[in-house]
């Protein structure tokens, strides 16, 4: 057969691509380049215990539906939580309780858990961040500027969610009766119910501003692509679990 070639220089496709290559390796070297401020960045709030976790969900799209889904903190009601047998409550930080990388919580943070306080008692609720507590937070510093603004205590974990289990059952050890408060799929509701927890996920962040671009851009795939093929591919599999 009649070697092809390029209709814009007559030259043989394969000499032709292979003379390419030099140039396309020095696109990819630029691209490289161009991006390793943007990837750096994004490493640091790269979780990778999530990233294994995917598996399961992957598995049971089950693993990523919350058992109660609100629009903000504002409308949790922790004595109906409370009537369904949850007796601890842990909350996520940024975009739950505050603003992102913010100690200060909002006016119906401050509201909702001065309820939960009163409800479960300050012993029995808290904070669990992949910011503050974690292994990102230096001597815990942002953990005790977040104790002292919230009120209640914050979980110090190695490991991020959702691989902190043992963290969480030292702070109360019944898992089955604690309910996880967060605005994020791939960590906290994934992890509440990998736990046998309660799921409670929030699908409006406070604010998008001060946020990070990897968190910004995740949350939206997760509400926007994930939980509806998640809802899709549970209801298919129900019958047969």
């Amino acid at each position: 057969p009649r070697e092809k070639r390029c209709i814009d220089c007559a030259r043989p496709l394969r000499r032709h691509r292979r003379a390419q290559r030099p140039w396309m390796f020095r696109r990819l070297v630029v691209w490289v380049l161009a991006l390793t401020p943007a990837l750096s960045t994004a490493m640091q709030s790269l979780n990778l215990d999530a990233l294994r976790m995917l598996r399961l969900a992957v598995a049971r799209p089950s693993l990523l539906i919350p058992g109660l889904s609100l629009d903000t903190v504002a409308e949790l009601d922790v004595e109906r939580l409370h009537a369904r047998g949850i007796r601890a409550i842990v909350f996520d930080k940024d975009n739950t309780l505050t603003r992102p990388y913010s100690n200060e919580p909002t006016a119906a943070a401050t509201r909702i858990v001065a309820s939960a306080v009163r409800v479960f008692g300050r012993d029995k609720c808290a904070v669990l961040s992949n910011s503050a507590g974690s292994s990102d937070d230096l001597d815990f510093r942002e953990a005790t500027a977040a104790e002292r603004a919230l009120g209640i205590q914050v979980i110090r974990h190695r490991r991020k969610k959702p691989a902190c289990v043992d963290d969480v059952e030292a702070f109360h050890d019944d898992l089955n009766t604690i309910a996880l408060v967060g605005d994020r799929l791939l960590t906290d509701v994934l992890f509440a119910n990998i736990a046998g927890m309660f799921p409670v996920h929030l699908r409006s962040p406070i604010t998008l501003k001060g946020d990070n671009g990897p968190a910004i851009a995740f949350r939206a795939i997760e509400n926007a692509i994930i939980l509806p093929i998640a809802l899709r591919l549970a209801a298919r599999r129900r019958p047969h679990e």
